[in-house]
């Protein structure tokens, strides 16, 4: 399914895969250098300060100081059935312990959201999965998405040793292919239940 971005006339490429985790589903939507993930949902966790990265985008915990602006961003219209509500996503992460949200800063201003989740197995090192990202439409097409990405990529491998961290994609949509690429995914297999692209980061 093809999706117009905002302000381009590039289509993105809108792609259903689940994880694999029983019973999740993931959306990419990928607009220029602009990627909205969702999977699951996230957790209210705390970490010491935002990570910054490249451009000045920062990662911080969801807060009662950010939670107003973090609920009232938006995607494009014809992006908003593929990326769950911010505020649900905030709620449900009650339930779920594991699920780490992040509010994404840019110029000291919210610009998006993003969630990871981790893994503990006996005395493996952790493994990770990228659940959502999301950058508001007023602030797409700034590679603002790119930039996001490496920051939670470098706050997961700030807490330690890990087994790999893992993201996954349709074989057929070269623009995420080459999005992960850059990040430093490397694709190691496909999923036997939908047949597509698992990439992973190995620690």
């Amino acid at each position: 399914m093809d999706i117009a971005c905002p302000g381009t006339e590039w289509p993105s490429l809108a792609v259903q895969h689940p994880t694999q985790l029983p019973g999740r589903v993931c959306w990419v939507i990928l607009c220029e250098d602009e990627v909205t993930v969702q999977i699951g949902s996230p957790w209210l966790g705390e970490i010491p300060k935002g990570e910054e990265h490249g451009m000045g985008v920062t990662l911080k915990s969801i807060t009662r100081e950010n939670f107003e602006a973090v609920i009232a961003l938006e995607v494009a219209a014809s992006q908003r059935d593929y990326v769950a509500d911010n505020l649900y996503s905030i709620a449900e992460s009650s339930f779920h312990p594991t699920y780490q949200p992040r509010a994404i800063y840019w110029g000291g201003e919210v610009v998006g959201f993003l969630m990871y989740e981790s893994f503990h197995h006996n005395e493996r090192p952790p493994v990770y999965n990228i659940f959502r990202l999301m950058v508001d439409r007023r602030h797409q097409g700034r590679g603002i998405g790119h930039s996001a990405m490496q920051c939670v990529l470098d706050e997961i491998k700030a807490q330690g040793p890990f087994e790999r961290i893992a993201i996954c994609y349709v074989s057929t949509n070269q623009v995420a292919r080459d999005f992960y690429a850059s990040l430093g995914f490397q694709e190691t297999g496909m999923s036997e239940e939908t047949d597509e692209v698992i990439a992973e980061i190995r620690g």
